[in-house]
């Protein structure tokens, strides 16, 4: 198992490591983060089978070259784990596999050289709605960021309910009403 300890410790992992120790056939070798941030991918452990999640500060790359040096038997798809840090590749995955998702819109922006952020969507904010490339969204509304690494998720509210807006950051609420 190649990951943070962090992701070793929660409690879903727990639950599978629990569930996989029950196979006597199964050795289950957790390579020491030192290794995974400090080593190169050949003096890391031999592995047949390897599960690895990537999270903030993982060497998701490093275990891509892992596993075309060595070939293990992948659990999980450590490429689309690329993808799944998109929330704008995420639903079109969703979309693809005819998975029903709520109403999105995107604002498209791109970083110039001189580090400003130009917006290439058309954005008419009001009171009430927010106007993304002619399509409406009614507040209350959420707005999350492209990288699913950024955890700066903000709801906005209507004047009915006092307007502004609240930050929230890992399901703990930070009042900041604008």
């Amino acid at each position: 198992i190649c990951e943070q300890w962090k992701k070793i410790k929660a409690k879903p992992m727990e639950e599978i490591l629990r569930r996989l120790e029950q196979f006597e056939f199964l050795r289950i070798h957790i390579f020491p983060e030192t290794t995974i941030h400090e080593k190169p991918v050949e003096e890391w452990p031999f592995c047949h089978v390897l599960m690895s999640f990537h999270s903030k500060g993982f060497p998701l790359g490093k275990t891509q070259e892992y596993a075309r040096l060595h070939q293990p038997f992948l659990i999980n798809d450590l490429d689309k784990q690329w993808d799944i840090m998109d929330r704008i590749k995420v639903h079109e995955i969703l979309k693809d596999a005819g998975i029903v998702q709520p109403r999105y819109g995107v604002i498209r922006r791109t970083l110039n050289i001189d580090g400003t952020w130009e917006t290439l969507s058309t954005v008419n904010e009001q009171d009430d709605q927010i106007e993304i490339d002619g399509e409406i969204f009614h507040k209350p509304f959420v707005e999350k960021p492209v990288s699913a690494e950024n955890h700066d998720v903000y709801i906005y509210f209507p004047s009915s309910a006092g307007g502004g807006s609240q930050r929230l950051f890992r399901k703990v609420f930070i009042h900041d009403f604008c």
